[in-house]
């Protein structure tokens, strides 16, 4: 079943995922929701293009993202789970409080790294990309003081990918 409780047959799971062709993971901090909007009301289905966001979220307080990127864009919106697909022209947003990775087939939820830092990990999100999409990554960052980020940006351009770090301070 897929995160809307439709059953998905496996071979077209696998059939979905082999359109993808470029997976784009977006990082924003808490304060970037405006931006995000701002990025997704820019885009349009192409059909070979997964979008995995990877917000800083409060773990304190019920998260509207969903609801609210959704509104801003024509492409579908869903709340990340764990083995969820890639689908081309579908924006899959992290949980609070978890990590989010990919593969070359499927969305990973995973527990945070241990040390300080925020969640969901933009860096880790940005080198699974770097690591397995390599120049078909591409790594946007939207907005954000710190540094999480930068690593990762680094990674995918170093594997030959695009890396923008469009509206914050992050140095790559």
């Amino acid at each position: 079943m897929d995160e809307r409780g439709v059953f998905v047959d496996p071979a077209d799971a696998a059939g979905l995922a082999t359109r993808v062709v470029t997976v784009v993971g977006v990082g924003s901090s808490a304060g970037g929701l405006e931006a995000l909007r701002e990025l997704l009301s820019g885009l349009t289905a192409n059909g070979t293009t997964a979008y995995v966001v990877a917000q800083h979220l409060s773990p304190n307080h019920d998260s509207q993202i969903v609801e609210l990127l959704a509104s801003s864009t024509a492409l579908r919106v869903t709340a990340a789970v764990d083995g969820q697909v890639l689908e081309p022209d579908v924006v899959s947003v992290a949980p609070p409080q978890a990590d989010i990775t990919v593969d070359r087939a499927a969305i990973h939820i995973v527990v945070p790294l241990q040390g300080p830092g925020p969640s969901p990990s933009i860096d880790r999100l940005f080198t699974a990309v770097a690591d397995t999409w390599g120049a078909d990554g591409v790594g946007i960052v939207l907005s954000g003081t710190g540094s999480d980020g930068a690593q990762g940006l680094r990674a995918i351009r170093a594997a030959g990918g695009n890396a923008l770090p469009i509206l914050g301070d992050v140095r790559s």
